[in-house]
């Protein structure tokens, strides 16, 4: 497995497409699709399904137009359904006009596994920067996609209504710690990372 980040959008989040050498998934598309479509098409991949970590607007604004691309379902948790809906209003807030809100196919739920023709991964439920807020664990690489939950060196912002500090925190702690100190962390904004450097270094978590 191989891991490609293509920043997208004004917010620049890292779309991230998880392939072997004909398949791919396609992690967070916020925006950009051309840009995405191009990609994958360049690379001559077969996109099998678009994750996401959460349903902020920067993270799904592509989903619409990959959907009908490529005729692939959309995933994401149930609790953040509303996000999803909301999602134009909310990119408008913030200045992002004309995000498009995409149907959702099926939901995730913390603990499900998938695995498309080899591409395996486990379902990891992360609260606290949204409410259905989740992780994508491979566990045979090595490697979780955390979205907006953990950043390096940060965490996810929590001031929103629906935010909450505390529950993020529990949620990298107990859930994410737990995967071990050798787990590679690739997320929503930034630069990777991994579990040791922010268990040792990040003062969010002390």
């Amino acid at each position: 497995m191989d891991v490609n980040v293509i920043q997208v959008g004004p917010l620049m989040v890292n779309c991230y497409i998880v392939h072997d050498s004909e398949n791919c998934l396609i992690i967070d598309p916020g925006d950009e699709p051309d840009k995405i479509i191009n990609y994958i098409k360049n690379s001559g991949f077969k996109p099998l399904g678009i994750f996401n970590t959460h349903g902020h607007f920067d993270h799904i604004g592509a989903v619409k137009r990959l959907k009908e691309e490529f005729g692939i379902k959309f995933y994401i948790h149930e609790s953040d359904v509303f996000l999803v809906k909301e999602s134009a209003s909310h990119g408008a807030f913030f200045g992002v006009m004309g995000v498009e809100s995409p149907e959702i196919d099926e939901y995730v739920k913390d603990g499900d596994v998938f695995d498309f023709d080899g591409l395996s991964f486990k379902v990891i439920h992360t609260p606290g920067h949204s409410p259905g807020g989740v992780c994508y664990y491979f566990e045979r690489e090595k490697t979780v996609f955390s979205g907006d939950t953990l950043f390096e060196l940060s965490v996810g912002r929590t001031d929103f209504l629906y935010g909450d500090m505390d529950m993020l925190i529990n949620s990298i702690k107990n859930k994410l710690f737990s995967l071990g100190d050798d787990i590679t962390v690739y997320p929503g904004h930034g630069e990777k990372t991994n579990i040791r450097k922010e268990r040792e270094n990040n003062m969010f978590l002390k």
